[in-house]
């Protein structure tokens, strides 16, 4: 299986699919806005040709050293504003997932400016995936497919952390506890809770602690702490550059998908995780992510042991993970021998998640 290393999420390698055909349309006015704040840039971008708003689209100041200095999602109507740290030059980038991004040339902000985009009706495609050979995951420059559908994949998660940090949707969530039989059998399903949040309705621990001490680990109660990524562990540079990245494709029954598989790079002496982030094969929108435990002590070996987490693209643009779970086996103590056998059932844990609303 060829793997790449992704290295670094700012990284010239994750924006060379986009860059190479990239131009903007964008239209600079330096018109004064009553009541706006200084060193402000409004933003509305809009399809080429037909002039219709775009929502969801990522829009970024960046500075003159490359660096990201804010960023923002657009409304229902094509629609942000970016409030610039201090006066001078930047530029502007804005993506929508599945499509060509665009950038503007450098301006100089010292005021209040409105910028009018021009977003490609271009989508991003990908050549036929043929997968060969073998590698521990050396090669970079051969990666430029998965590099490419990774961008997707980051447009999605981060816009569902830009929609957090601005606590722009309110979101209702269900907390459930199963039980499954080793076979897959549904036996209970319990909802633990029920609650409204406008945060993230669940958050892993830190990726650095869970590249330190793994994902799964002895609990404070004498049993076994599991933990799943979530957008900011995927995300996180440390991740990507101890995992391997290959291109994978679905059976024949599931065809309308192509992934990106996940790895480490070296099993080590702790718990980590592998798996697939799954996108439409048209649309190349993000739908799920699935993952399993790789260097489980012996007596927590059992398939199925893992997690997904399905995605969701609101009316806003805003993506949300709007179900979470990880499934772990039941264990049983062996009283007087200090071992344990495997129960019959498995634990589910996990929430559903969904837009709220008015009323509900």
């Amino acid at each position: 299986m060829t793997g790449i290393a992704i290295r670094g999420v700012s990284s010239s390698l994750l924006r060379l699919q986009r860059m190479a055909a990239e131009t903007a349309v964008w239209v600079l006015l330096g018109l004064p806005v009553a009541g706006a704040h200084a060193q402000t840039v409004m933003v509305q971008t809009v399809e080429a040709g037909s002039g219709q708003p775009v929502v969801g689209s990522i829009v970024r100041l960046v500075d003159s050293a490359g660096r990201v200095v804010v960023q923002a999602l657009t409304d229902g109507s094509g629609r942000t504003v970016l409030r610039a740290p201090h006066r001078g030059s930047f530029t502007l980038r804005a993506d929508r997932i599945g499509h060509l991004g665009t950038a503007t040339n450098r301006f100089v902000v010292t005021d209040t400016l409105f910028l009018r985009l021009e977003m490609p009706i271009e989508r991003v495609t990908l050549p036929e995936l043929l997968v060969e050979g073998s590698t521990k995951c050396e090669r970079r420059a051969e990666g430029v497919n998965a590099a490419a559908l990774w961008n997707e994949i980051r447009g999605a998660l981060l816009t569902g952390q830009i929609a957090t940090a601005s606590r722009s949707t309110e979101l209702a969530v269900r907390r459930f506890h199963r039980f499954r039989t080793s076979s897959g059998a549904l036996r209970s399903d319990s909802t633990e809770e029920e609650y409204r949040t406008w945060s993230a309705p669940f958050v892993s621990e830190s990726p650095a602690t869970l590249g330190r001490e793994g994902y799964v680990r002895p609990g404070a109660g004498g049993g076994w702490r599991y933990s799943g990524p979530d957008a900011a562990t995927l995300l996180f540079e440390e991740f990507l550059s101890s995992h391997c990245f290959d291109l994978t494709k679905r059976s024949k029954i599931d065809s309308g998908r192509v992934g990106l598989a996940f790895r480490p790079v070296d099993e080590g002496d702790k718990p980590d995780v592998r798996g697939s982030l799954w996108v439409d094969s048209l649309t190349l929108e993000l739908r799920r992510v699935e993952f399993e435990y790789t260097g489980l002590p012996r007596e927590l070996q059992v398939p199925g042991t893992g997690g997904r987490l399905e995605f969701e693209r609101l009316p806003s643009g805003v993506w949300i993970i709007n179900e979470w779970y990880i499934r772990t086996p039941d264990r049983v103590a062996m009283i007087g021998t200090g071992r344990f056998r495997r129960a019959d059932r498995d634990t589910v844990v996990g929430l559903l998640t969904t837009e709220a609303r008015l009323g509900r």
